[in-house]
């Protein structure tokens, strides 16, 4: 786990995150990417109760997300006032992002 990331089912309702690390297998991963959710891509929660599944807003679209997907989904919270560049992590001129010796969003 990443130094700051937690849990998706951690995060309070109307709070922003940055999707970091998924521990689950290839399976997983291929079918939240299906649905929009791979590395850096910024969530929102619309709806957590805690208990039962959960509602993120991703892009254009809201998700409910099972409890227990959603504590495979390892996030970093985002605060208000954070600039591009924090959100989506340090990148080169190309684009690409900065290996930092970790394997992020493999299972």
């Amino acid at each position: 786990m990443r130094n700051g990331a937690f849990p998706l089912s951690f995060l309070q309702a109307r709070r922003e995150a940055i999707i970091k690390e998924f521990n689950g297998g290839r399976g997983l991963s291929q079918r939240l990417a299906e649905l929009g959710l791979t590395c850096g891509t910024k969530v929102k929660v619309v709806r957590n109760d805690m208990v039962g599944p959960m509602i993120i807003s991703v892009k254009e679209s809201k998700l409910l997300i099972g409890r227990g997907i959603a504590l495979k989904i390892l996030v970093e919270e985002l605060e208000r006032g954070e600039n591009l560049a924090q959100m989506l992590g340090q990148t080169n001129l190309g684009g690409e992002a900065i290996d930092e010796g970790e394997a992020s969003c493999e299972g």
